[in-house]
């Protein structure tokens, strides 16, 4: 443990006992209603931080790397979250069921080192063939970039719908691809 205080979600009981009863299994393959979610568990409270993904502060892929576990190694490992009750204010919102006590202990047990650290090197290893495939294929889409330019000089109209169509931006065609007008600054 570092200097981070325990995380506490702070929840009513009487919320806690209405909240549903689900198998861990439900936490890292969701079905049903909570299909297509992403879940974690804390101190046997299930969590639904799918609409959080996009505003942890350190980022989506961080968060990732816990879905479908148990946050309490990750609250023991990054301590900053135990600084504020921001962490626990936030979860306290996003709960959507509850562990059997037996199952809160297995997924407490089951969340260490090796899932996190594998978890987070899979996560990496995909960011890694990402720069690698953009870097590898960067002259195809300068050349592609080059020939819609090309068209868009000859058909305008043309060149903007292609503009719209490959996932490069294109000087004069693509929105937001537009120099920057860059006004000097009066001499004296």
């Amino acid at each position: 443990r570092g200097p981070g205080r325990p995380v506490r979600v702070p929840l009513d009981p009487e919320l806690v006992s209405s909240l549903p009863v689900l198998p861990l299994s439900s936490v890292s393959e969701p079905s049903g209603d909570l299909r297509g979610r992403t879940l974690v568990t804390h101190d046997g409270i299930v969590y639904d931080i799918t609409e959080f993904l996009e505003h942890h502060p350190g980022g989506r892929d961080l968060v990732m790397t816990a879905a479908g576990c148990d946050l309490g190694h990750f609250f023991d490992n990054y301590t900053v979250h135990g600084q504020s009750d921001k962490a626990a204010g936030w979860l306290a919102s996003m709960a959507v069921g509850r562990l059997t006590e037996e199952d809160a202990v297995r997924a407490r047990e089951g969340t260490d080192a090796p899932v996190h650290v594998g978890r987070r090197f899979g996560i990496l290893a995909k960011a890694r063939r990402r720069i690698v495939f953009v870097a590898a294929s960067l002259p195809l889409w300068m050349t592609v970039r080059t020939c819609v330019r090309l068209v868009g000089w000859i058909v305008p109209g043309l060149g903007r719908l292609l503009a719209r169509m490959v996932p490069v931006a294109v000087p004069g065609l693509s929105r937001g691809a537009d120099p920057i007008a860059i006004e000097a600054a009066p001499a004296g």
